[in-house]
């Protein structure tokens, strides 16, 4: 997973097929999905996995509308495919979104 500034995020997720969790390094929720998050991007080595401190980030929390943390979001050109999820509490809550993006990578 790479850590992205806003602005980077805004250029990337435009073209790409990608999960990002928007997080901070004081909270216990993003230090339990981040290994998850580790794991899956293993498992789905076609789709962009990013982090994004929304401490470090000012104003990413009111335009992406984050209010709570972490929240992942699945991206396709721009887009949102799937729900948004927060404060995850299994692997397979993140996974069945990542399925959703799956079918938009031609192999």
């Amino acid at each position: 997973m790479k850590d992205l500034t806003f602005d980077e995020f805004k250029d990337i997720s435009k073209s790409s097929v990608c999960v990002v969790a928007f997080k901070a390094a004081w909270c216990k929720d993003c230090k339990i999905a981040t290994p998850m998050l580790i794991e899956l991007s293993k498992k789905y080595p076609k789709v962009d996995f990013y982090e994004i401190d929304i401490d470090k980030e000012e104003g990413v929390r009111d335009a992406m509308g984050i209010r709570h943390i972490p929240t992942i979001i699945f991206l396709k050109d721009g887009d949102e495919i799937c729900s948004r999820v927060v404060e995850p509490r299994s692997v397979d809550e993140i996974e069945n979104c990542i399925k959703s993006l799956y079918k938009f990578i031609i192999f």
